[in-house]
């Protein structure tokens, strides 16, 4: 995995609730702005989750949004994952060395990978700096599995509707969404977040 140094300016590849967060930030003293971007060689499945129940550390977890009872078993999300013939569509976010590390805190079922060579902007042009994308970790996918043998995996009806809306905005819309996104394949549940850090400038 790379690490960027001080002030050098990167890129995170949002491709799912990331890709949500479109406004300007101050990165390496500068205003920039997250740019669509397509990244090859992988298509997005639902191969990613927490043990909801499980104290580890994860810096989040779930509760029915109407009982506010934490749910058990396991929440699912979305991953990058590796397909030599398939293309995503990314909000290509920009990083520094403070964000970057606070990304790494947050996106604790996932490793993060440099895919420079395989990302280009609108333009077909690379884009500048480095370029990274967070994979599901192996344990992160060992956890998808399990749920799915288990049978008491879901996933939250609001990410599902925050990433379909995120996407709706990119140039190519949910057409291209859809074709390189597994359809889900676990129960959506009304879910709410709690216990999530403060995440600087995210």
């Amino acid at each position: 995995m790379g690490r960027a140094s001080g002030g050098v300016l990167g890129w995170v590849c949002g491709y799912g609730s990331l890709a949500a967060l479109v406004d300007p930030v101050t990165v390496a003293g500068a205003l920039r702005r997250p740019v669509w971007a397509r990244l090859d060689g992988h298509r997005r499945d639902w191969g990613v989750a927490v043990r909801n129940d499980a104290a580890y550390a994860d810096p989040k977890h779930y509760v029915d949004a109407d009982s506010g009872e934490r749910l058990a078993g396991h929440v699912a999300f979305l991953d990058a994952v590796p397909d030599p013939v398939a293309a995503i569509g990314v909000l290509a976010l920009p990083v520094d060395a403070e964000r970057l590390a606070a990304l790494d805190a947050r996106e604790v079922n996932y490793d993060r990978h440099d895919v420079g060579d395989l990302v280009t902007g609108r333009d077909g042009d690379p884009l500048p700096g480095r370029v990274w994308v967070f994979r599901g970790s192996p344990d992160g996918r060992a956890r998808a599995a399990r749920g799915r043998r288990a049978g008491d995996i879901v996933v939250s009806a609001d990410y599902v509707a925050l990433t379909r809306a995120a996407f709706a905005a990119q140039p190519a819309g949910l057409p291209s969404f859809d074709a390189s996104t597994d359809p889900v394949d676990v129960p959506e549940r009304r879910l709410r977040v709690v216990s999530i850090p403060e995440l600087r400038g995210w």
